[in-house]
């Protein structure tokens, strides 16, 4: 194991860390490397997804509960797939926005209602490879998007770092398992 700007003896939580590594059978990453990260001077942006609970609205705001934390809806908030109207308990979304540690909620910047495509595999994160828009990962999860639909960018914003999200289909198994996307929505933007 190869570390970076720290030992393993600074792993702690909260501290931010890229890592790098292989996948076993269960999706756990053996890490091969670990390179830590200088301190965030704003809130982190993240995107996270699940189905709503403990919904609460009043004359402007709307909060709900995602697994692990809570999210925050303002009028700046921008809808995909629906409006503020069709949210309610058990409806499946995925949020875009910054993250408030110390209160464990994100306020969305971005929320999307999945409907169509709820039954569809779904990632979402950073870029971890790339090769070309036909052959890239995210973690370990190979990916071929030549035929998505892109959103929010063009195929030249592909590159290691990336904040995508990506619906599609898996074919393959094993090593040769591969995501092949629909749509390909850059959430990094």
């Amino acid at each position: 194991m190869e570390f970076v700007g720290g030992t393993s003896a600074n792993l702690v939580n909260g501290k931010r860390v890229e890592v790098a590594g292989t996948p076993d059978a269960e999706g756990v990453v053996l890490a091969s490397r670990v390179e830590f990260l200088p301190e965030l001077t704003t809130a982190p942006e993240v995107v996270v997804g699940g189905r709503i609970s403990n919904l609460v609205t009043s004359n402007t705001d709307v909060n709900f509960k995602l697994p692990g934390m809570g999210v925050s809806v303002s009028s700046a908030t921008v809808f995909v797939g629906g409006t503020a109207a069709d949210l309610s308990n058990g409806v499946l979304v995925q949020v875009k926005g910054r993250y408030n540690p110390a209160t464990k909620t994100v306020a969305a910047a971005r929320l999307e209602i999945v409907k169509v495509e709820a039954g569809l595999p779904r990632v979402a994160g950073a870029v971890s490879e790339f090769t070309s828009l036909s052959n890239f990962r995210i973690g370990g999860q190979r990916i071929d998007a030549s035929q998505a639909i892109l959103s929010d960018g063009v195929a030249a914003d592909l590159k290691v770092g990336a904040l995508v999200e990506v619906v599609g289909t898996v074919t393959g198994t094993g090593d040769s398992r591969v995501l092949t996307a629909t749509k390909l929505h850059f959430s990094g933007k």
